[in-house]
């Protein structure tokens, strides 16, 4: 698509160049063919016994009266100085300059006044548990316990040469 739209605008443009130059051209032809015109024109004039307002290409034509140029004259002395014009219209603001380089640091100040102690924070996290502390003194000696449950009685049972104690249900 961008190569289509490249070569659009080169056409174009070749177009607008060829029909600049054949105006060109056109217009050249246009302004020799009036200048001819004219000069045959101040020649009929001429002819006539006349004397055209305009004379031949680049030279002037006769002032209407028959005698010497006069001598140019000097340079007349300078005029008083005129009065001072208004003043112009305010121009418009100018562009913003560059920033400049930052400038060097200021003296520290004197430590301000303690400020009031804030609000309390929310509780922490849990922390890890700590070491485990030294065992306490031995306690009483309690009661004896009941080697089965009750309705259970027990009995020693040997298994493999390993005596076991067991509680069996009583019927």
């Amino acid at each position: 698509m961008k190569t289509i739209r490249w070569w659009l605008v080169v056409v174009g443009l070749s177009v607008a160049v060829a029909y600049g130059i054949a105006y060109g051209r056109n217009l050249a032809e246009r302004l020799d063919t009036a200048e001819r015109d004219r000069a045959a024109l101040a020649q009929q004039v001429r002819s006539l016994g006349g004397v055209p307002v305009v004379g031949p290409r680049g030279s002037d034509g006769k002032d209407g009266h028959d005698g010497a140029d006069g001598r140019d004259g000097g340079t007349g002395p300078a005029g008083p100085a005129g009065p001072p014009g208004p003043g112009g219209d305010p121009g418009l603001a100018g562009a913003d300059g560059a920033r400049g380089e930052p400038g060097p640091a200021g003296v520290p100040g004197p430590a301000g006044e303690r400020g009031a102690a804030g609000a309390e924070g929310p509780q922490g996290p849990a922390g890890a548990p700590g070491p485990q502390g030294p065992a306490g003194p031995q306690g009483d000696k309690g009661e004896p316990a009941e080697a089965c449950p009750e309705g259970y009685t027990g009995a020693i049972v040997e298994i493999d040469k390993q005596n076991y104690f067991l509680c069996r249900q009583v019927n």
